[in-house]
């Protein structure tokens, strides 16, 4: 079983500790490190974090504890320095892009820049978290334009950011003066149900969260792209009829209880295909057929989406589309260090990686690519 909150958790420390070396070295701190209670407000971290990340750059001699007098900084061989900064305001934890915000922080700071990490699902927009981003005079911006917040703050001060791109952003026109690396979600869930289709899946139901964005947001969004997508493979091969939602909330156990309702029908109108939106709600699928003793991929073929360490952690191992996200890492950190330009877009196609929740007997290898391709530099 994958636990990846552990995987969060090591990721929020050691950008911790980057953030906290970085206003060491540029002096914001003076001569003494804030006590643990002003930097967790600071840096939105929980003491736990906070001490593994501080009792690191202890060892590596930056900071020395005083008895009753907390912890100093030690400034003997410090040079002060400005980074060039760039700010990370996209999911930075969780199950889905945790690994994609540490890539970009690894790849900037290959290439001697920093990444200030903000996980943009709890970015408020606040003026105390605007002050914070602004004080490090960031010559970078890397937001997801998926989540409202993290868009919104683009309009506002993204003209303080010399560079700037935008990834998960549709439609594309909507981020002038910014580059955009997008996914295709579109053919991601067009490749996933024709994938089924090629395995002689005829009822194929498109697993869907019911989400609850503004209606300015929704429009060309990932999640109407999929739709466009699954109805599009349906459409190609005839099966327009078959054509069947199921859209599921936040209620886990609710979840469970519509999968197999759907599950127990007749075998002539039961679903013997199920693509799915992200890789966590394809396992759980999955756990709920074969508690009705249905078998996967034999009655019920299953495909995730996002190619994520959850395709490895249930019982069966899960096909998905992978969204090729160090491809896109990579790009967006070539137009931050190299030649910049703006208001051009890159879309990455997405593959399917067949594994056995869904392939045929007759197919040899798990883990098989079906069709990659990568169409980039479309100016608007």
């Amino acid at each position: 079983m994958v636990h990846h909150s552990t995987n969060a958790n090591a990721c929020k420390h050691v950008w911790l500790a980057d953030a906290l070396k970085r206003d060491i070295l540029t002096g914001k701190f003076g001569q003494r490190l804030p006590g643990i209670h002003v930097l967790s407000e600071n840096y939105a971290a929980n003491f736990k974090t906070i001490n593994k990340a501080v009792h690191g750059l202890e060892k590596e001699g930056l900071l020395k504890t005083c008895r009753g007098e907390g912890r100093h900084i030690v400034r003997r061989g410090m040079k002060k320095v400005r980074p060039r900064m760039v700010v990370l305001l996209i999911q930075t934890e969780g199950h889905l892009h945790s690994n994609f915000a540490m890539d970009i922080a690894r790849r900037l700071q290959e290439q001697d820049w920093c990444a200030l990490p903000i996980n943009a699902e709890h970015f408020k927009g606040t003026e105390a978290e605007i002050k914070h981003i602004l004080s490090y005079r960031p010559v970078g911006l890397v937001f997801d334009g998926f989540i409202p917040n993290s868009f919104q703050f683009f309009h506002q001060y993204g003209d303080q950011f010399p560079r700037k791109v935008v990834w998960n952003g549709f439609p594309k026109n909507r981020y002038p003066g910014a580059v955009a690396v997008c996914s295709d979600d579109c053919m991601g869930l067009y490749r996933a149900t024709q994938h089924l289709i090629q395995q002689g899946r005829r009822r194929i139901v498109f697993l869907n969260y019911r989400w609850n964005y503004p209606e300015e947001v929704h429009p060309g969004t990932p999640h109407e792209l999929q739709i466009k997508g699954y109805e599009k493979a349906l459409t190609e091969a005839g099966l327009q009829e078959q054509k069947q939602f199921l859209f599921i909330t936040s209620d886990q156990d609710a979840n469970l209880q519509t999968i197999r309702a759907v599950s127990q029908n007749p075998p002539a109108s039961r679903p013997d295909g199920l693509v799915t939106y992200a890789d966590f709600r394809a396992v759980q699928a999955i756990r709920a057929i074969r508690q009705l003793g249905l078998r996967v991929p034999d009655d019920v073929a299953v495909v995730g989406y996002n190619n994520t360490p959850w395709t490895e952690s249930g019982e069966v191992p899960l096909s998905s589309v992978d969204i090729r996200e160090k491809e896109i890492a990579r790009i967006i950190v070539e137009n931050l260090v190299g030649e910049y330009h703006p208001d051009q877009v890159y879309t990455i196609e997405p593959q399917v990686v067949a594994r056995a929740s869904s392939r045929c007997a007759t197919e040899a290898v798990d883990g098989q690519s079906l069709a990659p391709q990568l169409v980039q530099g479309v100016a608007v």
